[in-house]
Protein backbone atom coordinates (compact mmCIF):
# COMPACT_ATOMS: atom_id res chain seq x y z
CA UNK A 1 0.00 0.00 0.00
CA UNK A 2 1.26 3.50 -0.76
CA UNK A 3 2.20 5.73 2.14
CA UNK A 4 -0.18 8.57 2.98
CA UNK A 5 0.86 11.86 1.43
CA UNK A 6 -0.46 14.96 3.17
CA UNK A 7 -2.14 17.83 1.40
CA UNK A 8 0.14 20.78 2.07
CA UNK A 9 -2.67 23.31 1.59
CA UNK A 10 -5.31 21.72 3.78
CA UNK A 11 -2.99 19.66 6.00
CA UNK A 12 -5.43 16.76 5.69
CA UNK A 13 -4.36 13.19 4.83
CA UNK A 14 -5.20 11.95 1.36
CA UNK A 15 -6.46 8.39 0.94
CA UNK A 16 -4.83 5.62 -1.06
CA UNK A 17 -7.04 3.80 -3.62
CA UNK A 18 -7.40 0.87 -1.24
CA UNK A 19 -8.27 3.18 1.66
CA UNK A 20 -10.78 5.09 -0.46
CA UNK A 21 -12.53 1.88 -1.43
CA UNK A 22 -12.55 0.81 2.21
CA UNK A 23 -13.99 4.20 3.15
CA UNK A 24 -16.79 3.69 0.62
CA UNK A 25 -17.54 0.21 1.95
CA UNK A 26 -17.84 1.43 5.55
CA UNK A 27 -19.65 4.73 4.89
CA UNK A 28 -22.37 3.57 2.55
CA UNK A 29 -25.87 2.24 2.93
CA UNK A 30 -28.36 0.79 0.48
CA UNK A 31 -32.11 1.23 0.38
CA UNK A 32 -34.94 0.07 -1.85
CA UNK A 33 -38.62 0.74 -2.42
CA UNK A 34 -41.09 -1.42 -0.49
CA UNK A 35 -41.95 -3.34 -3.65
CA UNK A 36 -39.16 -4.43 -6.03
CA UNK A 37 -41.16 -6.97 -8.04
CA UNK A 38 -40.74 -4.96 -11.27
CA UNK A 39 -37.32 -3.39 -10.89
CA UNK A 40 -35.63 -6.69 -9.92
CA UNK A 41 -36.42 -8.60 -13.16
CA UNK A 42 -35.70 -5.45 -15.18
CA UNK A 43 -32.27 -5.23 -13.56
CA UNK A 44 -31.64 -8.91 -14.31
CA UNK A 45 -32.37 -8.35 -18.00
CA UNK A 46 -30.28 -5.18 -18.11
CA UNK A 47 -27.26 -6.82 -16.50
CA UNK A 48 -27.48 -9.70 -18.96
CA UNK A 49 -26.94 -7.14 -21.76
CA UNK A 50 -23.90 -5.48 -20.15
CA UNK A 51 -20.20 -6.18 -20.50
CA UNK A 52 -17.33 -4.90 -18.43
CA UNK A 53 -16.20 -1.57 -19.94
CA UNK A 54 -13.02 -1.46 -21.99
CA UNK A 55 -10.16 0.17 -20.04
CA UNK A 56 -9.73 3.07 -22.44
CA UNK A 57 -7.04 5.06 -20.62
CA UNK A 58 -3.61 4.30 -19.18
CA UNK A 59 -1.89 6.18 -16.39
CA UNK A 60 1.68 6.25 -15.11
CA UNK A 61 1.63 6.71 -11.32
CA UNK A 62 4.67 7.85 -9.33
CA UNK A 63 4.48 6.91 -5.66
CA UNK A 64 6.87 7.33 -2.76
CA UNK A 65 8.07 3.75 -3.34
CA UNK A 66 8.51 3.97 -7.12
CA UNK A 67 6.02 3.94 -9.98
CA UNK A 68 3.58 1.71 -11.82
CA UNK A 69 1.19 1.83 -14.78
CA UNK A 70 -2.42 0.71 -14.99
CA UNK A 71 -5.44 0.96 -17.27
CA UNK A 72 -8.98 1.95 -16.32
CA UNK A 73 -12.37 2.85 -17.78
CA UNK A 74 -13.42 6.48 -17.50
CA UNK A 75 -16.81 7.53 -16.15
CA UNK A 76 -18.09 8.53 -19.60
CA UNK A 77 -17.11 5.09 -20.92
CA UNK A 78 -19.10 3.41 -18.17
CA UNK A 79 -22.21 5.54 -18.68
CA UNK A 80 -22.09 5.01 -22.45
CA UNK A 81 -21.88 1.28 -21.81
CA UNK A 82 -24.83 0.97 -19.42
CA UNK A 83 -27.23 3.66 -20.67
CA UNK A 84 -28.78 1.67 -23.52
CA UNK A 85 -29.18 -1.57 -21.53
CA UNK A 86 -30.87 0.34 -18.72
CA UNK A 87 -33.15 2.34 -21.01
CA UNK A 88 -34.32 -0.72 -22.94
CA UNK A 89 -35.48 -2.21 -19.65
CA UNK A 90 -37.19 0.89 -18.30
CA UNK A 91 -34.33 1.90 -16.01
CA UNK A 92 -32.20 4.99 -15.51
CA UNK A 93 -29.48 6.17 -13.10
CA UNK A 94 -29.53 9.37 -11.04
CA UNK A 95 -26.50 10.54 -9.02
CA UNK A 96 -27.27 13.71 -7.02
CA UNK A 97 -25.16 15.03 -4.14
CA UNK A 98 -27.26 15.58 -1.02
CA UNK A 99 -26.72 17.08 2.42
CA UNK A 100 -26.99 14.77 5.45
CA UNK A 101 -26.40 15.13 9.18
CA UNK A 102 -22.90 13.70 8.67
CA UNK A 103 -22.05 15.87 5.68
CA UNK A 104 -22.32 15.74 1.89
CA UNK A 105 -23.20 12.37 0.37
CA UNK A 106 -23.49 10.94 -3.12
CA UNK A 107 -26.70 9.06 -3.91
CA UNK A 108 -26.78 6.61 -6.82
CA UNK A 109 -30.39 5.67 -7.55
CA UNK A 110 -31.59 3.05 -10.03
CA UNK A 111 -35.09 4.19 -11.00
CA UNK A 112 -37.63 2.01 -12.83
CA UNK A 113 -40.45 3.34 -14.97
CA UNK A 114 -42.92 1.81 -12.48
CA UNK A 115 -41.58 4.14 -9.78
CA UNK A 116 -39.76 1.36 -7.92
CA UNK A 117 -36.14 2.08 -7.04
CA UNK A 118 -32.90 0.92 -5.42
CA UNK A 119 -30.24 3.32 -4.22
CA UNK A 120 -26.85 3.48 -2.55
CA UNK A 121 -25.74 6.46 -0.45
CA UNK A 122 -22.03 7.09 0.22
CA UNK A 123 -20.79 9.78 2.57
CA UNK A 124 -18.16 11.94 0.84
CA UNK A 125 -14.80 11.98 2.65
CA UNK A 126 -13.47 15.24 4.14
CA UNK A 127 -10.95 16.68 1.66
CA UNK A 128 -10.52 20.20 2.96
CA UNK A 129 -11.02 23.20 0.69
CA UNK A 130 -9.24 21.79 -2.34
CA UNK A 131 -11.90 21.78 -5.12
CA UNK A 132 -9.83 19.55 -7.40
CA UNK A 133 -9.51 16.91 -4.69
CA UNK A 134 -13.26 17.11 -3.99
CA UNK A 135 -14.10 16.78 -7.69
CA UNK A 136 -11.76 13.81 -8.06
CA UNK A 137 -13.33 12.07 -5.06
CA UNK A 138 -16.86 12.66 -6.42
CA UNK A 139 -15.89 11.31 -9.85
CA UNK A 140 -14.27 8.27 -8.30
CA UNK A 141 -17.30 7.57 -6.11
CA UNK A 142 -19.69 7.98 -9.04
CA UNK A 143 -17.70 5.34 -10.87
CA UNK A 144 -17.42 3.17 -7.76
CA UNK A 145 -21.17 3.35 -7.00
CA UNK A 146 -22.51 2.72 -10.48
CA UNK A 147 -20.04 -0.11 -11.07
CA UNK A 148 -20.92 -1.76 -7.76
CA UNK A 149 -24.69 -1.45 -8.22
CA UNK A 150 -24.56 -2.89 -11.74
CA UNK A 151 -21.84 -5.47 -10.92
CA UNK A 152 -19.39 -4.34 -13.61
CA UNK A 153 -15.62 -3.93 -13.24
CA UNK A 154 -13.83 -0.75 -14.29
CA UNK A 155 -10.49 -1.39 -12.49
CA UNK A 156 -8.53 1.45 -10.85
CA UNK A 157 -8.70 5.08 -11.95
CA UNK A 158 -6.89 8.41 -11.89
CA UNK A 159 -9.36 9.94 -9.43
CA UNK A 160 -8.45 7.38 -6.76
CA UNK A 161 -4.79 8.22 -7.28
CA UNK A 162 -5.42 11.96 -7.06
CA UNK A 163 -7.17 11.29 -3.76
CA UNK A 164 -4.08 9.30 -2.71
CA UNK A 165 -1.80 12.28 -3.37
CA UNK A 166 0.13 10.35 -6.04
CA UNK A 167 1.67 12.12 -9.03
CA UNK A 168 0.42 10.80 -12.34
CA UNK A 169 0.88 11.34 -16.05
CA UNK A 170 -1.74 10.40 -18.64
CA UNK A 171 -0.47 8.17 -21.45
CA UNK A 172 -1.92 8.07 -24.98
CA UNK A 173 -5.32 6.40 -25.08
CA UNK A 174 -5.07 2.75 -26.02
CA UNK A 175 -6.93 1.84 -29.17
CA UNK A 176 -9.60 -0.77 -28.55
CA UNK A 177 -9.26 -4.08 -30.32
CA UNK A 178 -12.32 -6.09 -31.34
CA UNK A 179 -14.70 -3.93 -29.29
CA UNK A 180 -17.68 -6.08 -30.24
CA UNK A 181 -16.07 -9.38 -29.31
CA UNK A 182 -18.39 -10.98 -26.74
CA UNK A 183 -16.90 -11.38 -23.31
CA UNK A 184 -16.35 -14.76 -21.75
CA UNK A 185 -19.09 -15.52 -19.28
CA UNK A 186 -17.26 -15.80 -15.97
CA UNK A 187 -20.24 -15.80 -13.65
CA UNK A 188 -23.61 -17.51 -13.60
CA UNK A 189 -26.43 -14.98 -14.06
CA UNK A 190 -28.12 -16.28 -10.93
CA UNK A 191 -24.99 -15.49 -8.91
CA UNK A 192 -24.87 -11.97 -10.36
CA UNK A 193 -28.47 -11.33 -9.35
CA UNK A 194 -27.97 -13.01 -5.98
CA UNK A 195 -25.03 -10.75 -5.18
CA UNK A 196 -27.13 -7.63 -5.85
CA UNK A 197 -30.04 -8.98 -3.77
CA UNK A 198 -27.64 -9.95 -0.97
CA UNK A 199 -26.32 -6.40 -0.68
CA UNK A 200 -29.88 -5.14 -0.24
CA UNK A 201 -30.63 -7.73 2.44
CA UNK A 202 -27.36 -7.02 4.26
CA UNK A 203 -28.29 -3.35 4.55
CA UNK A 204 -31.74 -4.27 5.85
CA UNK A 205 -30.16 -6.59 8.43
CA UNK A 206 -27.87 -3.82 9.66
CA UNK A 207 -30.92 -1.65 10.43
CA UNK A 208 -32.99 -4.35 12.18
CA UNK A 209 -33.62 -3.44 15.83
CA UNK A 210 -37.14 -4.42 16.99
CA UNK A 211 -39.45 -7.41 16.55
CA UNK A 212 -41.26 -5.85 13.59
CA UNK A 213 -37.98 -5.31 11.75
CA UNK A 214 -36.87 -8.84 12.63
CA UNK A 215 -40.15 -10.14 11.20
CA UNK A 216 -39.59 -8.11 8.02
CA UNK A 217 -36.02 -9.41 7.75
CA UNK A 218 -37.17 -13.03 8.01
CA UNK A 219 -39.87 -12.38 5.43
CA UNK A 220 -37.38 -10.76 3.04
CA UNK A 221 -35.02 -13.72 3.44
CA UNK A 222 -37.75 -16.29 2.72
CA UNK A 223 -38.86 -14.38 -0.38
CA UNK A 224 -35.32 -14.28 -1.77
CA UNK A 225 -33.82 -17.51 -0.41
CA UNK A 226 -33.94 -19.38 -3.72
CA UNK A 227 -31.84 -16.70 -5.41
CA UNK A 228 -29.50 -16.18 -2.47
CA UNK A 229 -28.73 -19.89 -2.05
CA UNK A 230 -26.69 -19.63 -5.28
CA UNK A 231 -24.12 -17.60 -3.33
CA UNK A 232 -23.14 -20.39 -0.90
CA UNK A 233 -19.38 -20.65 -0.64
CA UNK A 234 -18.71 -17.06 -1.75
CA UNK A 235 -17.58 -14.00 0.21
CA UNK A 236 -20.99 -12.45 -0.41
CA UNK A 237 -22.61 -15.43 1.34
CA UNK A 238 -20.27 -15.14 4.33
CA UNK A 239 -21.14 -11.46 4.72
CA UNK A 240 -24.86 -12.16 4.31
CA UNK A 241 -24.80 -14.95 6.90
CA UNK A 242 -22.91 -12.78 9.40
CA UNK A 243 -25.20 -9.74 9.02
CA UNK A 244 -28.42 -11.79 9.09
CA UNK A 245 -27.33 -13.43 12.32
CA UNK A 246 -26.43 -10.10 13.92
CA UNK A 247 -29.66 -8.44 12.74
CA UNK A 248 -31.88 -11.24 14.03
CA UNK A 249 -30.02 -11.34 17.34
CA UNK A 250 -30.70 -7.62 17.88
CA UNK A 251 -34.32 -7.78 16.77
CA UNK A 252 -35.61 -11.20 17.89
CA UNK A 253 -33.11 -12.39 20.48
CA UNK A 254 -30.25 -14.85 20.89
CA UNK A 255 -32.15 -18.16 20.57
CA UNK A 256 -34.18 -17.34 17.41
CA UNK A 257 -31.02 -16.00 15.76
CA UNK A 258 -29.09 -19.11 16.79
CA UNK A 259 -31.83 -21.34 15.37
CA UNK A 260 -31.78 -19.42 12.08
CA UNK A 261 -27.99 -19.55 11.66
CA UNK A 262 -27.64 -23.16 12.84
CA UNK A 263 -30.16 -24.23 10.21
CA UNK A 264 -28.47 -22.08 7.57
CA UNK A 265 -25.05 -23.63 8.24
CA UNK A 266 -26.26 -27.23 8.46
CA UNK A 267 -24.74 -29.52 5.84
CA UNK A 268 -24.84 -33.01 7.36
CA UNK A 269 -27.46 -35.16 9.13
CA UNK A 270 -25.71 -34.74 12.49
CA UNK A 271 -26.15 -30.97 12.17
CA UNK A 272 -29.88 -31.51 11.78
CA UNK A 273 -29.94 -33.77 14.82
CA UNK A 274 -28.14 -31.11 16.88
CA UNK A 275 -30.55 -28.45 15.62
CA UNK A 276 -33.57 -30.52 16.64
CA UNK A 277 -32.00 -31.26 20.03
CA UNK A 278 -31.45 -27.56 20.74
CA UNK A 279 -34.93 -26.67 19.47
CA UNK A 280 -36.51 -29.11 21.91
CA UNK A 281 -34.02 -28.40 24.71
CA UNK A 282 -32.19 -25.18 25.53
CA UNK A 283 -34.13 -23.04 23.03
CA UNK A 284 -37.54 -24.54 23.86
CA UNK A 285 -38.72 -22.00 26.43
CA UNK A 286 -37.86 -18.95 24.34
CA UNK A 287 -39.26 -20.42 21.14
CA UNK A 288 -42.47 -21.44 22.90
CA UNK A 289 -42.92 -17.90 24.18
CA UNK A 290 -42.16 -16.58 20.70
CA UNK A 291 -44.82 -18.89 19.26
CA UNK A 292 -47.41 -17.39 21.60
CA UNK A 293 -46.36 -13.75 21.47
CA UNK A 294 -45.34 -13.49 17.80
CA UNK A 295 -46.92 -16.49 16.06
CA UNK A 296 -46.46 -15.20 12.51
CA UNK A 297 -42.75 -14.56 13.09
CA UNK A 298 -42.38 -17.97 14.73
CA UNK A 299 -44.10 -19.60 11.75
CA UNK A 300 -41.61 -17.96 9.38
CA UNK A 301 -38.67 -19.14 11.47
CA UNK A 302 -40.06 -22.68 11.33
CA UNK A 303 -40.48 -22.39 7.56
CA UNK A 304 -36.83 -21.41 7.27
CA UNK A 305 -35.68 -24.27 9.48
CA UNK A 306 -37.85 -26.77 7.59
CA UNK A 307 -36.47 -25.55 4.25
CA UNK A 308 -32.88 -25.89 5.45
CA UNK A 309 -33.54 -29.38 6.80
CA UNK A 310 -35.02 -30.32 3.42
CA UNK A 311 -31.93 -28.90 1.71
CA UNK A 312 -29.58 -31.02 3.82
CA UNK A 313 -31.68 -34.15 3.34
CA UNK A 314 -31.70 -33.61 -0.41
CA UNK A 315 -27.90 -33.22 -0.37
CA UNK A 316 -27.43 -36.51 1.46
CA UNK A 317 -30.23 -38.48 -0.24
CA UNK A 318 -27.92 -40.09 -2.80
CA UNK A 319 -25.74 -41.69 -0.11
CA UNK A 320 -28.05 -42.28 2.85
CA UNK A 321 -26.30 -43.28 6.03
CA UNK A 322 -27.97 -45.86 8.24
CA UNK A 323 -29.82 -43.99 10.94
CA UNK A 324 -30.30 -45.32 14.46
CA UNK A 325 -33.79 -46.51 15.21
CA UNK A 326 -35.91 -43.74 16.62
CA UNK A 327 -37.09 -44.35 20.18
CA UNK A 328 -40.73 -45.38 20.49
CA UNK A 329 -43.04 -42.43 21.07
CA UNK A 330 -44.79 -42.32 24.42
CA UNK A 331 -46.33 -39.28 26.08
CA UNK A 332 -49.33 -38.09 28.05
CA UNK A 333 -51.17 -34.89 27.25
CA UNK A 334 -51.25 -32.22 29.95
CA UNK A 335 -53.72 -29.36 30.20
CA UNK A 336 -52.91 -25.68 30.80
CA UNK A 337 -52.82 -26.30 34.55
CA UNK A 338 -50.24 -29.06 34.17
CA UNK A 339 -52.64 -31.92 34.94
CA UNK A 340 -52.36 -35.15 32.93
CA UNK A 341 -55.56 -35.52 30.90
CA UNK A 342 -54.86 -38.61 28.78
CA UNK A 343 -53.66 -42.14 29.00
CA UNK A 344 -50.17 -42.80 27.59
CA UNK A 345 -50.22 -42.14 23.85
CA UNK A 346 -47.79 -44.19 21.77
CA UNK A 347 -48.52 -42.67 18.36
CA UNK A 348 -47.00 -39.27 17.50
CA UNK A 349 -49.82 -38.35 15.11
CA UNK A 350 -52.47 -39.22 17.69
CA UNK A 351 -50.70 -37.05 20.26
CA UNK A 352 -50.44 -34.13 17.80
CA UNK A 353 -54.17 -34.40 17.04
CA UNK A 354 -55.03 -34.59 20.74
CA UNK A 355 -52.90 -31.52 21.43
CA UNK A 356 -54.55 -29.65 18.54
CA UNK A 357 -58.00 -30.47 19.93
CA UNK A 358 -56.95 -29.28 23.40
CA UNK A 359 -55.45 -26.10 21.92
CA UNK A 360 -58.70 -25.27 20.12
CA UNK A 361 -60.70 -25.84 23.30
CA UNK A 362 -58.65 -23.65 25.64
CA UNK A 363 -58.91 -19.90 26.11
CA UNK A 364 -56.37 -17.97 23.96
CA UNK A 365 -54.60 -16.53 26.99
CA UNK A 366 -54.00 -20.05 28.35
CA UNK A 367 -52.43 -21.47 25.19
CA UNK A 368 -48.91 -20.45 26.18
CA UNK A 369 -49.18 -22.53 29.36
CA UNK A 370 -50.61 -25.44 27.40
CA UNK A 371 -47.64 -25.31 25.01
CA UNK A 372 -45.06 -25.06 27.82
CA UNK A 373 -46.57 -28.01 29.69
CA UNK A 374 -46.31 -30.19 26.58
CA UNK A 375 -43.15 -28.77 25.00
CA UNK A 376 -41.00 -31.90 25.24
CA UNK A 377 -43.73 -34.21 24.00
CA UNK A 378 -44.41 -31.83 21.11
CA UNK A 379 -40.72 -31.86 20.24
CA UNK A 380 -40.74 -35.67 20.14
CA UNK A 381 -43.93 -35.75 18.08
CA UNK A 382 -42.51 -33.25 15.58
CA UNK A 383 -39.88 -35.82 14.57
CA UNK A 384 -42.66 -37.70 12.79
CA UNK A 385 -43.48 -36.10 9.42
CA UNK A 386 -47.24 -36.68 9.67
CA UNK A 387 -47.39 -35.36 13.23
CA UNK A 388 -45.27 -32.38 12.24
CA UNK A 389 -47.76 -31.62 9.47
CA UNK A 390 -50.58 -31.53 12.05
CA UNK A 391 -48.60 -29.13 14.24
CA UNK A 392 -47.64 -26.97 11.26
CA UNK A 393 -51.31 -26.58 10.32
CA UNK A 394 -52.02 -25.57 13.89
CA UNK A 395 -49.25 -22.94 13.78
CA UNK A 396 -50.62 -21.60 10.50
CA UNK A 397 -54.13 -21.37 11.94
CA UNK A 398 -52.76 -19.57 14.99
CA UNK A 399 -50.86 -17.10 12.82
CA UNK A 400 -54.01 -16.37 10.81
CA UNK A 401 -56.07 -15.51 13.89
CA UNK A 402 -56.66 -11.76 14.45
CA UNK A 403 -54.36 -10.42 17.14
CA UNK A 404 -55.88 -8.51 20.09
CA UNK A 405 -55.41 -4.77 19.90
CA UNK A 406 -52.46 -3.45 21.90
Amino acid sequence: MNEIVRDREADLPRMSPVDLRSYCDHNSKMRESTDISKIAPALVRAQAMMENPARNRSVQVRTQAGSYQFRYATLDKITDLVRRALAENGLCVLQPIISTERGAALVTRLLHESGQWMECEILLPPLGSNPQAFGSAVTYMRRYSISAMLNISADEDDDANRAAGNHYQDLPARKERNPRQPREEATDLGEVVGDAVARTLVNRARLAEGVEEGHALLEAWLQRATVLEKLRGTKAWDSLERELGAGLKRSLGVEPAAAFITALRASEPQHIAALQQHWEGKWAGTLSAMQQEAPATYAMLRRHVAAQIARVRAMTAEEPAPAPAAPAFRAQLKDAAGEVVSNPITDAVAFAEAYAEAWRGVEPDMRAKLARNNVRALGQAAKDAAARAVLDRLSAAEAAEPQPAG
